[in-house]
Order: structure tokens, then C-alpha cells, then sequence
């Protein structure tokens, strides 16, 4: 039977690493993106993106957007 260790980081904790995260994003994501890139070799060659899912509905309609109504 193995125990699991709780790793739950309290609200308040979690709560106040936002500010710190949310301005040290771009470096943590970088370096991230070059471990991965190091550890399976990724290829950023060529990036797909994908849009398929965003959906949105307008009431009134412009030139360039038309209602479904």
C-alpha cells in the first residue's frame, strides 16, 4: 500500500505566487519550451495553431460581421 503525500499548496500561498508568476511568465515559459525542446526534440519549425474551437455570436451586425439571426 503506498501512501501519497499531500501536495495541496494552501490558498493564501497559491494565491500570492500569482504576482510573481504573472511577471516571470515569459522566462518560465522560455526556459520550459528549451527543456522540452532538449529532452524530446521538438520541432518549432513549423507551427500549427489551432482555431477550430473559438465560436462567438453577435447581435448586431457590421460590414464585416453578420448576425445568424
Amino acid at each position: 500500500m503506498s501512501s501519497k503525500k499531500n501536495t495541496m499548496i494552501p490558498f493564501p500561498i497559491s494565491n500570492r505566487s500569482l504576482s510573481f508568476f504573472n511577471e516571470h511568465k515569459d522566462e518560465m515559459l522560455l526556459a520550459l519550451h528549451k527543456r522540452i525542446s532538449t529532452l524530446y526534440g521538438r520541432d518549432t519549425s513549423l507551427v500549427y495553431y489551432d482555431v477550430t474551437n473559438y465560436y462567438f455570436e453577435i447581435d448586431e451586425q457590421d460590414e464585416m460581421r453578420h448576425s445568424r439571426c
